[in-house]
């Protein structure tokens, strides 16, 4: 599986030990490979992700939380 969701596949597999062959893209989340097996291999793709920012304005003097709820769309 990959860390965060694949846009595309920018490299083939590099792989450590075993060549398990090249990369498939086969969801947002994870490759698949042409031969089963064990290995161990690096991989670059690109991912795209939205940031967002807020200000706080103080309103006093005084110190208060601020809470805030980062919320993922399924």
């Amino acid at each position: 599986s990959l860390t965060y969701p694949a846009d595309s596949i920018n490299s083939s597999i590099t792989w450590h030990g075993n060549n398990l062959g090249s990369g498939l893209l086969v969801s947002t989340t994870g490759i698949t490979v042409k031969t089963s097996g064990v290995g161990a291999g690096t991989i670059t793709y690109t991912t795209h992700y939205d940031a967002y920012s807020f200000t706080v304005t103080p309103k006093t003097t005084e110190t208060y939380p601020v809470v805030v709820l980062v919320q993922e769309n399924p």
